[in-house]
């Protein structure tokens, strides 16, 4: 506890210092992010001199190069069989019309 109150009375005194150090610190990770530059080239993993490298070349210079290929699969929709379901209990004639050997060995148990 003793650390928390120390951290609470540093906090309480240095308001400038910590407030002008968080926007010099968030100018610098600002600058960062403008100076990041993400090169996804696939054809710069080859070498110069391979076919594929040369093949996806021609694609960027002479057809405007590649794109990316979203394929999207739907599930078909699931069918429900309602006719099992009875409307006047939740559970009693539900599981004896889904199980009905089960419940007739507990009715005879009883």
């Amino acid at each position: 506890k003793s650390y928390l109150n120390a951290i609470a009375k540093f906090t309480k005194g240095n308001n400038l210092f910590l407030l002008s150090s968080y926007a010099i610190l968030l100018s610098i990770f600002l600058f960062g992010m403008s100076k990041l530059l993400v090169e996804n080239r696939f054809i710069d993993y080859f070498d110069e001199s391979t076919e594929i490298y040369q093949g996806m070349l021609l694609l960027d210079e002479e057809l405007g190069g590649t794109a990316t290929l979203d394929i999207i699969i739907k599930e078909p929709a699931l069918e429900i069989d309602d006719s099992i379901y009875i409307d006047d209990d939740l559970f009693g004639d539900d599981l004896k019309k889904l199980f009905p050997i089960v419940i007739e060995g507990c009715e005879r148990l009883n």
